[in-house]
């Protein structure tokens, strides 16, 4: 049976995953990890997606900011770029990271976003891919 985890984190990582059209039944411990590179050697921006909770990390240089996501959203271990007083809903994640080409001049390469996933590696990937240039 799968567990049902009923969070702000995990009823966003759900609703995220529906609304991408991605089944999780056949996965009790399902996750999707997405690193998303920039045109900056040194800046990379993560997505992290479990039943019980979402989260991302943005790496710029030497600083970052670790943010999850279960009943509220708090640092993991660092927030050097006072990112946790931005963290918008789960579906409006892809503004945080416009803001974040603009503050810091910089441009990620959604369309090569790299997925990690214990679901359909294809079908997630490919939804992961479009959801994140149609923003």
């Amino acid at each position: 049976m799968t567990p049902f985890f009923k969070t702000m984190g995990a009823l966003a990582s759900r609703a995220w995953l529906e609304q991408q059209g991605l089944d999780t039944r056949s996965q009790a411990a399902w996750y999707v990890e997405v690193q998303v590179h920039s045109d900056l050697p040194n800046a990379r921006f993560e997505l992290n997606l479990y039943p019980e909770e979402w989260g991302f990390v943005f790496r710029l240089k030497a600083q970052l900011s670790w943010i999850r996501v279960t009943d509220l959203a708090f640092v993991h271990g660092a927030d050097d770029l006072k990112l946790l007083g931005r963290t918008p809903r789960l579906d409006a994640l892809a503004e945080l990271m416009t803001w974040l080409e603009a503050e810091h001049a910089l441009r990620f390469d959604r369309a090569h976003a790299i997925v990690r996933t214990n679901l359909d590696e294809g079908r997630t990937t490919a939804a992961v891919r479009a959801w994140l240039t149609s923003a």
